[in-house]
């Protein structure tokens, strides 16, 4: 019987230490519970962000129109202006009368000046120095709305109002799927409110506190930190949203009002970086 020298013993636990600790480099790291809840609750955060851009839209909107038709509350007749949101094919009429004004988009082919596809009804509705906004398949991109919201303070006698907004079973279809919710935000101005038909020197922060009910659950949502939009960046800024139910919370943190497309999300220890242009 042959017997294995010292030496030729060194180099085969040698080359198995090296195959060993190569297979260990491959390996692929077990998925963390936390990882699983975060890549299932992606849907239910892309609805949020994509409601949330849907409403600062409408807002832009009601901004605009209120300036040219509803100046001091009062409905007024007159032809509209170019701005940067409200788009020229859309079909105005005002109701003098009873302080309302309704827009409709037509089926589709309207586009806004920055190359937003609208379609449906939106109609403004003075009570109170409110205005009452209700939207009948409003559809803004790939983002369908049907309800009605509130808006307070677009009156206010200042440059950097505190506006805001009450929805009430808001419904919000995207990605054939519809969700309802029922939200409060105050957008408060920082710069650029009394300039509606220019959207590069906006500044304001947003803060959101509701509820939504989705296809992966029944959330309470809130900002934790307001969050900071500029008009001139394409992204928010900063801030922090928290989605939370019984026995899970999720966070999105867009950072230190860094002009990019980057966000963090984070649940339980788990983090991970988002494109926020797969976003919305």
């Amino acid at each position: 019987m042959k017997t294995m020298n010292r030496t030729n013993l060194f180099f085969m636990l040698l080359s198995c230490f090296a195959i060993c600790s190569s297979c260990q480099q491959n390996e692929v790291e077990p998925t963390t519970d936390n990882e699983t809840q975060l890549n299932q609750l992606m849907p239910m955060i892309e609805k949020q962000m994509q409601a949330q851009e849907a409403i600062k839209s409408i807002l832009a909107f009601v901004q605009e129109l209120k300036g040219q038709y509803l100046p001091n509350g009062r409905a007024t007749e007159q032809a509209a202006a170019t701005y940067d949101n409200v788009p020229a094919c859309a079909k105005v009429t005002t109701d003098v009368k009873n302080k309302t004004i309704t827009v409709d988009f037509g089926t589709g082919s309207c586009k806004t000046p920055n190359g937003q596809t609208t379609a449906g009804q939106l109609t403004l509705t003075i009570v109170n120095q409110t205005i009452k906004v209700e939207m009948k398949n409003l559809r803004l991109d790939d983002v369908s709305l049907n309800g009605a919201m509130e808006v307070g303070g677009m009156y206010a006698k200042t440059s950097t109002p505190e506006i805001s907004v009450i929805a009430t079973n808001l419904q919000v279809s995207y990605n054939n799927s519809t969700s309802t919710f029922n939200m409060n935000l105050k957008q408060k101005w920082q710069a650029g409110f009394g300039t509606p038909q220019s959207q590069t020197d906006d500044a304001f922060l947003l803060s959101i506190n509701g509820n939504m009910v989705v296809s992966e659950g029944n959330f309470d949502v809130s900002t934790q930190k307001d969050l900071q939009y500029k008009g001139s960046c394409d992204y928010i800024t900063s801030g922090i949203v928290q989605f939370s139910k019984t026995d899970l919370t999720a966070r999105i943190d867009y950072g230190n009002d860094t002009c990019d497309n980057k966000a963090t999300i984070t649940v339980g220890s788990y983090t991970k970086e988002v494109n926020l242009d797969d976003l919305y």
